[in-house]
C-alpha cells in the first residue's frame, strides 16, 4: 500500500494564490482538521492523531493548537458542500517551500481546478471560462464575479493574462506535459480532459458520444419532417 499522503480541500482555498505559503498552510490545516473529524476522542487527541497521520510527528502542542484553530475556522466558514480537489504532500511542499514562477503556479492551480471539475468522473468537458473560474478559487463564474456574464471581473491579477486563448492554450499544453493530463478538443466547445483514460480511450469516448448525438438528431429531424409533411397532406 502506498504511503503517499493527499490533502483534500475546497477549491476556495486557492483564492489566496499566488501566495503559496498561505495557500499551503490553509490546505494543510483544513485537511488535518477534516481528518480529525472522523476520529474519536477530544479535539486535542484527534488533531494530534491527524498530524501524525500526515507525517508531522515532531510538531509541538502549541503549533498543533494553531493548526486546530485555523483548520476549524476554515472548516466552519466555508459552505457545507464545496467543490473539492486534492494535492499530494510532496507536490504541495515543492510549491510551499519553492520559488516557482507565476506561470508554474498558474499551471498548478489549473491542475487542481481541473480535478475539482472532474471529481470521480473518468472524463468531462471543460470550458476555458469555467476552468479560469475554478483556478481563481470559485465554484462558479457567477459567484466569482458576483453577477453573471462578467468573466474577468473577479480574476486575480496573476490569472488575468490567461483569459486570452493563446495563453490558455499554453496552460493546457503544460497540463499535458507536467501533469500527464490527456486533452481532446476536436470540433468541440471547450475541451475534454481525463486523468484516468489514455488519449485513445478519451477520443473513443468523445467520438462515440458525438456519433450517438448526431444519430439521435438525424432521427428526430426525420420524424419532425415526416410529421410536418403528413400534417400538410391530410389537413
Amino acid at each position: 500500500m502506498s504511503n503517499e499522503k493527499f490533502f483534500n480541500f475546497p477549491i476556495q482555498l486557492l483564492q489566496d494564490a499566488p501566495d503559496m505559503s498561505k495557500v499551503g498552510n490553509n490546505i494543510m490545516d483544513y485537511a488535518m482538521y477534516a481528518h480529525a473529524q472522523i476520529l474519536a476522542g477530544s479535539i486535542d487527541v484527534r488533531m494530534k492523531a491527524a498530524v501524525k497521520f500526515f507525517g508531522f510527528e515532531s510538531t509541538s502542542p502549541d503549533v498543533i493548537a494553531e493548526w486546530t484553530v485555523n483548520g476549524q475556522h476554515l472548516h466552519n466558514s466555508l459552505p457545507e458542500k464545496c467543490p473539492m480537489t486534492g494535492i499530494n504532500k510532496d507536490l504541495l511542499f515543492s510549491f510551499y517551500k519553492g520559488d516557482q514562477s507565476l506561470t508554474e503556479i498558474a499551471v498548478l492551480v489549473a491542475h487542481l481546478a481541473m480535478k475539482s471539475i472532474l471529481g470521480k468522473k473518468s472524463f468531462c468537458r471543460i470550458t476555458s471560462d469555467f476552468l479560469l473560474c475554478r483556478m481563481a478559487g470559485y465554484p462558479s463564474i457567477k459567484e466569482m464575479n458576483g453577477r453573471p456574464n462578467y468573466l474577468n471581473h473577479g480574476l486575480p491579477d496573476y490569472l488575468k493574462p490567461y483569459a486570452t486563448r493563446r495563453r490558455m492554450d499554453n496552460i493546457k499544453s503544460e497540463l499535458q506535459r507536467s501533469y500527464g493530463v490527456k486533452i481532446y478538443g476536436r470540433y468541440t466547445r471547450g475541451i475534454f480532459v481525463t486523468e484516468k483514460l489514455s488519449l485513445e480511450e478519451l477520443i473513443k469516448e468523445v467520438e462515440t458520444k458525438r456519433k450517438k448525438y448526431w444519430q439521435a438528431k438525424q432521427k428526430n429531424d426525420l420524424s419532425t419532417a415526416v410529421t410536418k409533411v403528413l400534417k400538410e397532406l391530410y389537413q
